[in-house]
């Protein structure tokens, strides 16, 4: 995604922006504190500060890319299914209540890691001003929104502050992707509707992934690039890492979207349902993948009313992208063989993570009607909900 969001709701009136990033949408930096094992000999143990851990295109090369999934990847409990850094590993999120972390991934700003620049930038053209009126609130898109510590009471003393600096003006929330999930349980479980009607004004949902995203699948199969090419950032070397992600299984496609007996990927002749995918995990040799998608209810989560006035952004060009295909058999290590499934990719999509029914399982979330209200309009060539 590159931030683009039409124009024509970003308006001039006396209003803050809150942004709230997806999966893979913020910046996140290391520091080695003295690993008690490494994959290469190549690979560090011990640094001297901080390092830029996502996104460092350097971090990618052959090699170095192995020594990257194994910092930035969750080391599990195989009995208790939590998580925590890796031994040795340190890591942290940068530019909390600012907006650099989150307009490039690399802080050496390269075109092709843009996220929210384009949209901060627009805002910025209007007279709003980064770090002020137009702020971000990255957290650790590794882990499932309920194990983010104490991310949500920074949230709203961030949004508390905001309000109170521009003169009690309400807080607009944008959130992309997996940031929206974030932001519902912000609204329905910590704080309470006296707090939202104070001071949000809305909530901006660009391709909310309410039903989970097909695109998991292809993660735990063959690792997911986020539709980069293969000679910059390769989707197996990701894989050892997204797989540790409770954030991953978190957004696993759930039954608000899917019947059990729909296909979600076909190996060969062979398909599997929703109903299926305890043995798809057996299959491609990742169980412990399904014990956390157990642990977090991922197939029957629930889509309760935000309580707030709900804006939600998706594509007009964008594919149907809901089932993903077999596209022959790779071999690894240390696994014999691997399924290697993929998809058609989408032309400019941005919001694919959504499945093309979506709108048959949206009405549970607008079940409060005094306070939320459908309608359609079609603006700068997004289609919107409201």
């Amino acid at each position: 995604m590159d931030g683009k969001i039409p124009s024509s709701i970003l308006t001039t009136d006396p209003q803050t922006y809150r942004k709230v990033p997806g999966d893979g949408g913020t910046q996140m930096e290391a520091n080695l504190t003295g690993k008690p094992s490494v994959v290469h000999p190549f690979c560090r143990r011990y640094t001297s500060d901080y390092f830029d851990l996502w996104l460092n295109m350097q971090e990618f090369l052959p090699i170095a890319i192995d020594c990257f999934a194994h910092n930035i990847m969750l080391d599990i409990n195989p009995e208790t299914g939590e998580v925590t850094d890796m031994p040795g590993v340190d890591v942290r999120i940068p530019g909390f209540g600012h907006t650099s972390s989150v307009e490039f991934l690399d802080k050496s700003r390269i075109a092709q890691t843009s996220y929210f620049f384009g949209m901060i930038e627009s805002l910025v053209k209007m007279g709003y001003r980064r770090g002020m009126d137009v702020t971000a609130a990255p957290y650790d898109f590794r882990r499932a929104p309920e194990q983010l510590g104490d991310y949500y009471d920074r949230l709203k003393a961030l949004i508390e502050r905001t309000y109170q600096r521009a003169g009690n003006e309400k807080v607009v929330i944008v959130g992309h992707s997996l940031g929206n999930l974030v932001a519902l349980r912000f609204f329905t479980e910590i704080v309470d509707q006296e707090w939202k009607d104070t001071y949000i004004k809305s909530h901006v949902a660009v391709a909310p992934p309410w039903g989970g995203s097909v695109k998991i699948v292809l993660l735990y199969t063959s690792g997911y690039n986020f539709e980069n090419s293969e000679y910059i950032l390769p989707s197996m070397g990701l894989r050892t890492a997204q797989r540790t992600f409770t954030s991953s299984a978190y957004l696993f496609p759930n039954r608000l979207a899917y019947r059990d007996d729909e296909v979600l990927a076909t190996v060969g002749t062979k398909n599997y349902t929703l109903a299926d995918m305890k043995t798809f995990f057996d299959e491609i040799n990742y169980s412990i993948g399904w014990r956390q998608v157990e642990k977090l209810d991922s197939l029957n989560r629930k889509l309760p009313a935000p309580g707030v006035k709900t804006v939600k952004v998706m594509e007009q060009s964008m594919s149907n992208l809901h089932r993903c295909a077999n596209n022959g058999i790779r071999k690894t290590t240390p696994e014999k063989t691997l399924h290697f499934i993929t998809y058609s990719k989408p032309t400019t999509c941005i919001c694919c993570t959504i499945p093309p029914f979506w709108t048959s399982f949206i009405e549970q979330f607008l079940v409060d009607r005094k306070r939320m209200k459908r309608k359609w309009s079609r603006l700068g060539g997004y289609n919107f909900t409201l």
